[in-house]
């Protein structure tokens, strides 16, 4: 990973012309998302490459590995290959409403798909609105969080979904905490302890966690 900052800031600028944002970028940009960019940008080109940087890592597929440009594909592609992100799921969810029809109908096609099993949960809580869908009746209970890639708190089943919500606050809250080399490195505990604060500072009414 590189600690050049210089670096870290013209990353995009320095990507090659013909590139195409996708998943989370491309969202950002088609929706002018007034959000923190993920850690990690991904793009398609003619010549694939992978570049990490002190902050995350910026991806350059084929383009015949890129996604349908709908959002909903754009979508469900960041949430297999770049991670879930609450921040920019909410904020995309405001500004494209209509999101949760194709959502919808997606899942009647494929009731039991994971990642769309994760956005129907976190389309409905940040929108208030409840698709005509009736619970998931089958399959396995799935992390909304990835416990490899995140910190993650303890589980709370979600039953409509049949998602385990593993955040470490609740979803009007949560702190996303990136597992990296960097924090893996620090005493598990300090973190934890850390992590609580901060959580109950922002959340006085939230009952104490176990953090994993």
């Amino acid at each position: 990973m590189s600690g050049n900052k210089n670096e870290d800031i013209n990353a995009v600028s320095n990507l090659p012309e013909d590139a195409t944002p996708i998943g989370y970028a491309c969202l950002i940009e088609r929706h002018a998302l007034k959000v923190i960019s993920h850690w990690r940008s991904t793009y398609t080109a003619r010549t694939s490459t992978r570049r990490e940087l002190e902050g995350g890592a910026v991806i350059i597929l084929p383009s015949a590995r890129g996604p349908a440009s709908e959002d909903l594909s754009q979508l469900l592609f960041a949430y297999r290959y770049e991670g879930v992100n609450l921040a920019i799921s909410r904020a995309l969810f405001k500004a494209a409403p209509d999101l949760g029809d194709a959502l919808a109908a997606q899942l009647r096609a494929h009731p039991t798909s994971a990642y769309a099993r994760r956005a129907w949960l976190l389309f409905e809580v940040f929108t208030g609105r409840r698709l005509d869908l009736p619970d998931v009746a089958q399959g396995n209970y799935k992390p909304l969080l990835d416990p490899e890639r995140q910190i993650v708190g303890v589980t709370r089943k979600i039953r409509r979904q049949r998602i385990d919500l593993n955040t470490l606050g609740g979803l009007s809250f949560s702190p996303m905490v990136r597992r990296t080399a960097r924090v893996a490195s620090i005493s598990a505990v300090g973190i934890h302890q850390r992590l609580l604060a901060l959580v109950e500072r922002y959340d006085p009414g939230c009952s104490p966690m176990s953090i994993r």
